[in-house]
């Protein structure tokens, strides 16, 4: 991500580059035309012949470079040529290569740590403190996910086999780390139950972290939170669920939500009527709870009340099962620690999505810990808060999942989407404006949401905050996999599709991740219907497709379907009327922990594909979103030519960023 720093510097560098280009560019990562060291003003004449199409910022993080990259305006449908250079110097660089170096620097001087992280222990070296050990585990021989979700039975032997290898390593890596000296392993990774994520929880000083750090087999080293922060507030419905339960009959039915808290084991598991104040048995139906015991908060009833009304069509999933996991007081014993173990237990009790209302402390990593989970069976979809702290720094970077910021129905109160705005008082992350992960994805209502109460029987009038913004995008979600069972293994999918389908623009300006200016909505406020009409089955299609307004698509995609500097194989067309606006957005799936041979030659600190998206009238190039920072891309193009177009959308992956393979989403609505 680009720091605050480049800001200043980076917009001359454009005013340069606009108009000045003349013969041809190469590709990114490949190498250019241009040889490194080349001035500025004398390189980018034998740049680009047609000039700059469009710019983009990246900051790699490791080796402190950052450098712009234009997009040369292309020629009919040739691939796309990248030039990047430095913020600084204006010569032209390798993206590719310095990917490689930042790689290398992430495992070398800083021994795989988190750099704040790092920074922290540096100013207490004797100070023993309590982390994260990421490890690699040997998945080269997994099957593809296509395959295996058509194969339940091969499904759950693959994830067996999986978690017997995670155990495997996570023992040998605990045996190791038991024979350091002044080194604590506070992990049991032996536990009778699925072990979950590739993790052992330790503490200790600064010289051990270091020491393990160098080990080929530890990809990283990430803090433990010492805080959570549950979101809490209040909203109203304007986004347009009830169509799904009314008319179509859609509410959730047979799905499972998770509530992912801290201390929190009370559960409206069993909505209406569930008592207070315990996770037992009631009449003999059982409420699934992480933890028996423990601190009891109205908190998480309110947030599932959001997620599973209790009376007639007013909610988002009527009919899903919710159930409750509290990472805090250390209830199961096995796994790394209770914030796996409790994550972990949401899937094994059956959640397809999972609604985590905990703001995640910035720089600890346990995003990763959700973005893991949703890259293996069952792939569960993730959706996170925003926060409530009107500022820039969101704490949930999810990029397996969804971020949820808030929305603010019309003051009048009439439910008019159309009057609503964005919530002023709701976090947004986009520090550069043109440079780094950008979220909120998308936003939902909150603020004075009516919900069920507390205690049985009661209600909770005026509930707030991204806590009940994103228990609505999760009981959508839930009702889309009753809706259409195909996309329930394809989070990479729900992305796209729920934020394309996020229609109205709270801001003031469509979401672009190159603009200077800070999309605190996201792709727009959430509508459950619309999605509908993006994710049902009849609008899965495969490349060179009838034109369609709406549609989506999801694929396997690996290094050998599709080569770096080339174009997925299939193009698909979108029909957007006259006057009408195109979204299109895509995902391509990190992968928190890279499934081949393990070392600083093949996985980054934060390793996602880059690629770009583009949209074409016929062979010229209209819009393109390239962001480097981001997996994934999102365009708005309004059509006004007076006339219906077809146009095409094409996916360019350009650095696979040490990955073997990776799955993909892809989704469009022009209504």
């Amino acid at each position: 991500m680009a720091g605050m720093g480049d800001r200043a510097s980076t917009p001359a560098l454009l005013v340069t580059l606009v108009g000045l280009c003349s013969g041809a560019c190469a590709p990114e990562g490949a190498g250019t035309n241009v040889a490194p060291g080349t001035d500025l003003l004398s390189a980018l004449p034998s740049a680009c012949a047609k000039g700059v199409f469009a710019t983009d910022h990246h900051r790699f993080e490791h080796i402190g470079v950052s450098v712009a990259r234009m997009l040369c305006a292309p020629v009919g449908l040739e691939l796309p040529t990248i030039v990047t250079l430095d913020s600084n110097s204006g010569a032209a660089v390798d993206f590719g290569q310095l990917a490689d170096a930042d790689r290398a620097a992430f495992h070398g001087w800083h021994a795989s740590f988190e750099p704040g992280f790092r920074k922290t222990l540096e100013m207490e070296p004797d100070e023993a403190r309590e982390a994260y050990v990421w490890f690699y585990v040997d998945e080269s021989d997994a099957p593809e996910k296509e395959w295996l979700i058509g194969e339940p039975s091969a499904a759950a032997a693959t994830a067996a086999l999986r978690e017997n290898r995670m155990r495997a390593a996570a023992a040998a890596v605990a045996k190791k780390l038991h024979a350091v000296p002044g080194v604590d392993v506070a992990t049991d990774v032996l536990g009778p139950e699925e072990y979950g994520i590739p993790v052992v929880r330790v503490r200790a000083k600064l010289a051990e972290l270091e020491q393990i750090g160098a080990w080929p087999e530890v990809w990283r080293i990430d803090p433990v939170p010492t805080k959570f922060t549950p979101q809490s507030d209040t909203y109203y419905f304007t986004t347009q669920e009830w169509l799904l339960d009314y008319y179509h009959g859609y509410d959730g039915t047979g799905r499972t939500v998770a509530l992912y808290e801290g201390a929190y084991p009370d559960s409206w598991a069993n909505l209406p009527g569930a008592v207070a104040g315990s996770c037992s048995d009631w009449f003999g139906v059982q409420k699934k709870c992480h933890c028996a015991t423990g601190t009891k908060n109205e908190h998480p009833r309110w947030v599932a009340g959001v997620v599973r009304r209790s009376t007639g069509i007013l909610g988002m999933a009527n009919e899903a099962s919710t159930i409750a996991a509290n990472h805090l007081g250390g209830c199961q014993p096995n796994g790394p620690d209770s914030f796996s173990s409790a994550l972990n237990w949401a899937t094994s009790n059956g959640a397809q999505v999972i609604v985590s209302t905990d703001l995640i402390t910035p720089g600890t990593g346990l995003d990763f810990f959700f973005d893991y989970k949703a890259s293996v069976s069952p792939y569960p979809v993730i959706v996170g808060v925003a926060g409530n702290d009107s500022n820039f720094n969101v704490g949930s970077h999810h990029r397996n999942g969804l971020v949820t910021g808030g929305a603010i129905e019309s003051p009048s109160g009439n439910q008019d989407r159309s009057a609503a705005t964005t919530d002023p008082t709701k976090s947004w992350r986009n520090p550069t404006g043109t440079a780094g992960f950008e979220v909120p994805h998308v936003a939902a209502i909150s603020e004075d949401v009516t919900t069920a109460g507390y205690a049985a029987g009661t209600v909770k009038a005026d509930l707030g905050g991204t806590s009940a913004a994103a228990p609505q995008v999760g009981g959508v979600a839930a009702s889309l996999h009753e809706a259409n069972p195909d996309i329930r293994n394809w989070p990479e999918v729900m992305v796209p599709g729920l934020m394309v389908s996020a229609d109205e623009d709270l801001d003031g300006t469509p979401l672009n991740l190159h603009d200077d200016w800070d999309d605190r909505d996201g792709a727009g406020l959430l509508n459950a219907y619309n999605a509908l009409l993006v994710l049902q089955s009849t609008s899965k299609v495969h490349g060179n497709n009838v034109p369609a307004r709406a549609g989506h698509d999801y694929h396997v995609i690996s290094p050998y379907s599709t080569p770096a500097q080339t174009f997925w194989a299939e193009e698909y067309v979108a029909r957007v009327p006259a006057g009408l606006e195109l979204r299109v957005a895509a995902l391509l799936q990190t992968r928190p922990t890279c499934p081949q041979s393990p070392g600083s030659g093949s996985c980054t600190a934060d390793p996602y594909p880059t690629f770009a998206l583009f949209v074409y009238d016929g062979s010229t190039l209209v819009r393109v979103a390239l962001n480097s920072s981001s997996n994934y891309q999102y365009i708005s193009h309004f059509n006004t030519s007076g006339t219906q177009k077809d146009l095409k959308i094409k996916i360019f992956l350009g650095y696979w960023n040490g990955l073997s393979q990776t799955t993909f989403g892809v989704a469009w609505d022009s209504w």
